[in-house]
């Protein structure tokens, strides 16, 4: 080591031994000399390389993919509009996968290849030109994957070469830098926050002793990912949706294998890392698109498959070689035996854990409560022919973000990928999507989702993309979400029971009102029963979404043919209602509150026939497969304070009559529902 390297250590091992404005968090470990003296340390170190090479003959499936990334890496360069303008930054793990694979099989074409790719962009002076260029998301790809693979090829790369590297690395780590440093009000839960301070994390434990300014870069990194860390969810669920999970999570797997093996920190020592795979497993359904599309995912209707897909598994693949857990690694190959593309397969083929056995997708219960976000999941298999439904009733970042706001005064939460959809239900059935989701907006509107509207008014700052917060309009305590929650829960393999309450979410000029929901759900039926209430008249809107058109078969029945499947919805107390059907026009995205009416899918409204205080809303789904006959009759039987009763006649043979206990006490020793 140089004395110059050395001097750049001794300060780096000072400034690490606090964190700014970081009190309620742990002291943080500084970065161990040995680690700054060593390249490749990033990810690996010199003696992994053998294991890794070992891997590759061992592990032909997982090597090949990184093989065809690193081949289309070195296919050529991108031009210089190309890389200014940020088109291709989400494929910039093909330099990791060129870096890697020069190491294991030793062709010099992947090396050369990926010194090319890092000079060009390094004697690139803009990263992301109208993504807050170079301070925002292809900026911090271009940097992560940059400083990956310079730390892989350290020892391969010439001293004239290596100074266009780091130079380009540090202006844009430095550009990163400035424009962070003076925020007081920080959206933690943010992608657009974390992803940067990952970014910049990989640059100054890339440039230790090439840089003097990688320290202090370190230091601040850290000093807001940890809390970006404290606020992540205890349950494990994603707060911005699948899709946003897919697309950005993987950041802080990345950052706590970055600063676990700089520091010797558990980093991986949080419930999120513990539990995450349980997002990914229980938001997952039998067939294509494999995932409720819940958040801002894709663009709905004819799109889902395409958009909405599990990408990068291999982050579960780490967790699950962390914490030498068979089940999140049954998980991860669920997910990768459900097909689609390969991300970022280098960073897979590292994280994955050939040593460590499985368990079976089949060991996890067939339902799943996340307490913290008010989600349930539940399915009737884990087979291909499942009916999966999800049930929401929680705020925005979960129960526990009120008690970190205490925590991290600084911190601005921002929902802007939550939709208003509390009081959601979701359901696929026969292969098919059947109750949708409308997708990625520039407004989020409750009216898009299958929840209640009071007097055709939302929850929240509706219309606004910033539903929970209202932001810049306006501002929303946190303590309006923290009312809404499920009073009544019943999970088991037969069925789900849920009675949720939302009362709280609408706007203040509405008077007081109970807005409470029902619902049931089985292999064959799904029961929504809305009971709600007004200190003055309203009139209630019920609403439910399909990627088909509702089509009239009598003034109860609405049929939409989905694929090779059907869905079947029922109004059984019709006639206190008015049933209407249209397509589901949404706001579309641009930019957060610009974009333009679009078409996703359709959607069906049940509205009182006038103004009331009191309004009962009797609904019945029923899936069926193509040749499956649909029912001779669905009947309200009895409706009172104390119970529902709907019957569903098949055939004259074939009769099965539902028996809803209302008045049901959680903690009874049988469940509130009998057929």
């Amino acid at each position: 080591m140089t004395a110059m390297h050395s001097t750049y250590v001794v300060m780096l091992l000072a400034i690490c031994a606090c964190v700014i404005g970081a009190a309620e968090i742990a002291e943080p470990r500084p970065v161990s000399p040995a680690y700054a003296q060593a390249h490749p340390r990033l990810l690996f170190d010199g003696d992994f390389v053998t294991v890794l090479k070992d891997r590759a003959r061992q592990q032909p499936d997982m090597w090949k993919p990184v093989l065809a990334a690193a081949t289309r890496h070195i296919a050529g360069v991108p031009d210089e509009k190309t890389i200014r303008e940020g088109k291709r930054y989400d494929k910039a793990d093909a330099l990791f996968a060129a870096a890697l694979a020069y190491r294991v099989v030793g062709d010099v074409r992947f090396r050369d290849g990926a010194i090319a790719w890092m000079k060009a962009h390094c004697q690139t002076d803009v990263w992301g030109v109208g993504w807050r260029e170079n301070v925002d998301i292809p900026a911090n790809w271009y940097m992560y994957y940059i400083a990956l693979a310079y730390d892989v090829l350290y020892q391969d790369i010439s001293e004239a070469d290596r100074r266009i590297i780091v130079s380009g690395l540090g202006k844009h780590a430095e550009a990163v830098y400035q424009s962070w440093l003076h925020e007081t009000k920080i959206p933690y839960d943010q992608n657009h926050t974390y992803v940067p301070m990952v970014g910049l994390s990989a640059v100054a434990l890339a440039l230790l002793g090439d840089d003097p300014r990688a320290a202090t870069w370190l230091t601040f990194a850290r000093g807001i990912m940890d809390k970006c860390r404290l606020v992540l969810p205890e349950d494990g669920y994603y707060y911005e949706g699948t899709g946003y999970w897919e697309y950005a999570f993987h950041w802080h797997v990345r950052y706590a294998d970055l600063i676990s093996r700089a520091t010797g920190e558990a980093a991986f020592d949080l419930p999120m890392f513990r539990k995450n795979h349980l997002y990914a497993a229980y938001l997952s359904v039998p067939g294509a698109p494999y995932l409720f599309d819940i958040g801002d995912t894709g663009k709905g209707t004819g799109r889902r498959a395409k958009e909405a897909r599990f990408g990068r598994q291999g982050m579960l693949y780490r967790m699950a070689a962390v914490h030498k857990d068979a089940q999140i690694q049954g998980v991860a190959d669920y997910l990768r035996a459900r097909g689609g593309e390969w991300d970022d397969p280098g960073m897979q083929f590292i994280w994955y854990d050939p040593t460590l056995t499985p368990a079976a997708i089949t060991t996890l219960p067939t339902f799943h409560h996340f307490p913290d976000f008010g989600v349930v999941s539940w399915r009737s298999s884990w087979d291909a022919d499942a009916t999966v439904c999800l049930f929401k009733a929680g705020p925005p970042n979960g129960y526990s973000a009120q008690r970190q706001m205490a925590a991290l005064p600084g911190w601005r939460p921002n929902a802007g990928h939550v939709h208003p959809d509390i009081g959601m239900f979701w359901l696929y059935a026969d292969n098919e999507y059947l109750a949708t989701d409308t997708g990625y907006s520039g407004r989020k509107r409750t009216r898009d989702h299958n929840t209640i509207l009071v007097d055709g008014q939302g929850m929240g700052a509706d219309n606004n993309y910033w539903v929970y917060s209202g932001f810049p309009d306006r501002n929303i305590p946190y303590a309006k979400w923290m009312g809404v929650r499920f009073t009544k829960l019943h999970l088991e393999s037969a069925y789900a029971y849920a009675l949720a309450d939302w009362s709280s979410v609408y706007d203040d000029s509405l008077g007081k009102l109970q807005i409470q929901r029902h619902l049931f759900v089985n292999k064959d039926v799904m029961i929504i029963y809305d009971d709600l209430h007004g200190e003055q008249p309203h009139t209630f809107t019920s609403l439910i979404h399909a990627d088909s058109a509702f089509q009239s078969v009598n003034p109860s029945l609405m049929k939409a043919k989905v694929g090779s499947a059907n869905l079947l919805y029922y109004t059984l107390n019709v006639q206190e209602c008015v049933v209407a059907n249209a397509p589901a026009i949404i706001f579309s995205m641009v930019k957060p509150n610009e974009g333009a009416d679009e078409q996703r899918g359709f959607q069906l409204t049940v509205t009182s026939k006038a103004a009331t205080k009191q309004q009962h809303f009797v609904n019945v789904i029923i899936p069926t497969k193509g040749d499956r006959p649909d029912p001779q009759a669905v009947e309200l039987v009895a409706q009172d304070e104390s119970h529902l009763c709907v019957r569903v006649t098949w055939s004259p043979s074939n009769v099965q009559t539902y028996i809803v206990d209302l008045a049901w006490k959680q903690d009874a020793s049988v469940g509130p529902v009998t057929w």
